[in-house]
């Protein structure tokens, strides 16, 4: 993406990319690999290296890093299709006749986002179980959906984030019965390196969230695509999890 961004003139880049009046079959692909400047290019890239870093450091330590390299070739290649089509229905749906076009690889971090919370749930079920699975993982995702409620609602209502309180409640008294704790020194060997290695990967997931929906869409005369990074996001958790399912 650098090479394309630093090589190639500018009139190859407006071919490259997505134009919404106009759209190109190949562009839906292309579109994820050129960039508006070079700020965006750069955030685009910390964004990729964040996640996809993390999610090689949870595979591996899972034991699972051939899943993640067949992840990464399967979100690099489908990602941009998934997401750039997703953005064009919802977007022309919305406000037919849109002008402008689509460029740049924050849909495709998106999906790597979501790679990373699957990598996360995985890590926790080699590590421990699939009961602590399936408590954590709906515990982190409901906190990062009322994040992004947050976000964008003014003033988001008390039932609403209570729900979600209760919801990741819930799901974190299965962890009552299931995580035995040692004591003493054990649980300082044992315990808290590992639950702050969660901790992390959780404020990474958050803050990655924030970077992927800001509060301010339109930075610096660009819009940032808040729908291609919900589809991005979604696309990374499914696809992620089917390679896992038929690993």
């Amino acid at each position: 993406m650098a090479a394309i961004h630093v090589l190639l003139p500018p009139a190859m880049h407006s071919q490259l990319a997505f134009r919404y009046q106009y759209p190109a079959v190949l562009s839906v692909f292309t579109s994820a690999f050129v960039h508006h400047s070079t700020s965006h290019l750069v955030t685009n890239l910390i964004g990729y290296g964040l996640a996809a870093g993390m999610t090689y450091l949870l595979s591996r330590e899972a034991g699972q890093r051939r899943w993640f390299r067949r992840t990464v070739v399967v979100l690099v290649v489908m990602v941009p299709f998934l997401v750039t089509s997703t953005s064009y229905l919802v977007l022309t749906s919305l406000q037919p006749g849109l002008m402008g076009a689509e460029r740049g690889f924050s849909g495709v971090a998106a999906g790597f986002v979501g790679f990373l919370f699957v990598a996360l749930l995985i890590w926790l079920e080699r590590r421990y179980s699939r009961v602590v699975t399936w408590s954590v993982g709906p515990m982190v995702f409901i906190g990062l959906l009322l994040e992004i409620a947050v976000i964008y609602t003014s003033g988001v209502p008390v039932t609403i984030i209570g729900l979600g309180l209760v919801g990741i409640a819930l799901s974190g008294w299965q962890l009552v019965d299931e995580v035995a704790l040692p004591v003493g020194a054990a649980f300082r060997l044992e315990v808290v390196p590992e639950g702050l290695f969660v901790g992390l990967v959780v404020v990474l997931l958050g803050l990655l969230v924030l970077l992927l929906f800001p509060v301010d869409i339109v930075q610096q005369g660009t819009t940032t695509n808040i729908i291609s990074h919900g589809a991005g996001f979604v696309s990374g958790i499914v696809l992620s999890g089917i390679c896992w399912l038929i690993r």
